[in-house]
């Protein structure tokens, strides 16, 4: 008697979030879980890993691992074993930021080049890390957070405002060799200053609705959070299908 036969069951997604920060991860997370994602969380402090789980309470399709973009050899070691103990990486997002204050005559010489090393070159590390995985996947994505400093510079964030600058070139110019991979590379510039639930700003759960639209529906490469000219509520009710770029 032929035995029946049966396909393997189908993995759930998976995000890998760098850079939870403190103003959004949190909502960032339970946003893709709503969508049945599995999340891997890497972060640099034990602090920043701390407050996540404190917020998030047990939920077991959430691991934290804490590595530093600085250190390539750990943060690639650590990248892949969540990767591997959560089933692969379908969307990776990388959040992280460092601000210097002072102007491009004040900054330090080694401050600009801390700075640039995680707000630049650790999205490239992060990206080259997940690449693997990302090359497996059948919906990989990648999504950079952008800031208005790269717009619009601050004399006083002269570390931020080039670091922000750059990420964008960086994205430019990895859109064609990750495209070519079957990766979708998107960046999403966040112009407006995020706080968990102040009203007079933009709201964590708003921003984080914005970022999973962005994975899920977006056609364009570039998103500015609000739009040129458009207001919150705006951003939150554009139709699933007319998700685009203001670039």
């Amino acid at each position: 008697m032929n035995s029946p036969t049966s396909s393997a069951p189908e993995r759930a997604p998976v995000l890998v979030l760098v850079g939870p920060g403190r103003h959004f991860g949190c909502e960032l997370i339970q946003r893709f879980r709503m969508e049945g994602f599995l999340v891997g969380v890497i972060a640099s402090t034990a602090k920043s890993l701390s407050l996540l789980t404190e917020q998030l309470g047990h939920d077991a399709g959430v691991r934290f691992a804490r590595a530093d973009v600085t250190e390539k050899a750990n943060f690639d070691r650590v990248l892949a074993e969540l990767a591997d103990a959560l089933g692969g990486v379908d969307c990776l997002i990388y959040n992280p930021k460092v601000s210097v204050k002072g102007s491009g005559l004040t900054t330090p010489p080694d401050e600009l080049a801390f700075s640039l090393q995680v707000n630049v070159v650790g999205a490239v590390v992060a990206i080259q890390a997940a690449l693997p995985y990302l090359s497996r996947s059948t919906r990989p994505t990648v999504i950079l957070t952008g800031g208005g400093y790269k717009d619009d510079a601050d004399v006083e964030k002269f570390a931020l405002s080039v670091g922000k600058s750059a990420l964008h070139a960086v994205a430019r110019t990895l859109q064609k060799p990750l495209r070519q991979r079957g990766v979708q590379l998107k960046t999403i510039i966040v112009r407006k200053v995020v706080r968990a639930s102040d009203p007079r700003w933009t709201t964590a759960r708003d921003l984080a609705d914005y970022f999973w639209n962005v994975f899920a529906y977006g056609r364009a490469t570039v998103f500015y959070y609000p739009l040129r000219g458009g207001t919150s509520a705006d951003q939150l009710s554009l139709l699933a299908g007319r998700l685009g770029s203001s670039e």
